[in-house]
């Protein structure tokens, strides 16, 4: 495989995580300052985080074909 194709691949996981949480990249609340959603959607946010930022530790650490 080539670069190219690890970047597509890196590109397709966040355009997936976008499209299911409905969001450029965080989910917010559907209710305002609900007490049981807050700490779900902080969760996933962080989840979302944390992934966008290995995704681009593994980019940068990609040689380049």
């Amino acid at each position: 495989t080539d670069k190219n194709h690890i970047i597509a691949a890196i590109h397709y996981q966040k355009g997936h995580i976008e499209t299911f949480h409905g969001s450029p990249s965080k989910v917010t609340s559907p209710i305002e300052h609900n007490d049981i959603s807050e700490p779900i959607i902080k969760g996933v946010n962080n989840k979302v985080d944390d992934l966008s930022a290995r995704m681009s530790d593994i980019y940068n650490q990609l040689p380049n074909f």
